[in-house]
């Protein structure tokens, strides 16, 4: 299960903390980045980043049932394995060396 995005998560709830520990301060003179990312309110801040990481989560459920129900369904209904993809050949037939070569034909094994 790749969860790169819930790393991106963490790196940037990581980075809002440091900005707010270091004094970083935008052209207004205020201390956050986002208004619902206040580290001076760190229940509502806290809040906030466990809501967006267990929302992140459930919808990488959800896209995971519905990626396997259609791949059962796909398997159920035509009989065929879609987690194996099929080997495609590519040939080529060159018959005159002046001419251009011909399209390439698709062989599908």
């Amino acid at each position: 299960m790749k969860l790169d995005c819930l790393l991106f998560c963490v790196a940037y709830i990581g980075f809002s903390v440091v900005y707010f520990l270091m004094g970083g301060t935008d052209r207004f003179n205020r201390n956050f980045i986002y208004t619902i990312l206040d580290w001076q309110d760190p229940w509502a801040a806290v809040l906030t980043c466990t809501f967006v990481v267990l929302f992140y989560l459930f919808i990488h459920l959800v896209v995971w049932c519905l990626t396997y129900s259609t791949r059962n369904l796909a398997h159920y209904l035509y009989n065929m394995d879609v987690t194996k993809p099929k080997k495609v050949e590519t040939v080529i037939d060159i018959i005159d060396t002046e001419a251009p070569p011909p399209a390439a034909q698709l062989r599908i094994k």
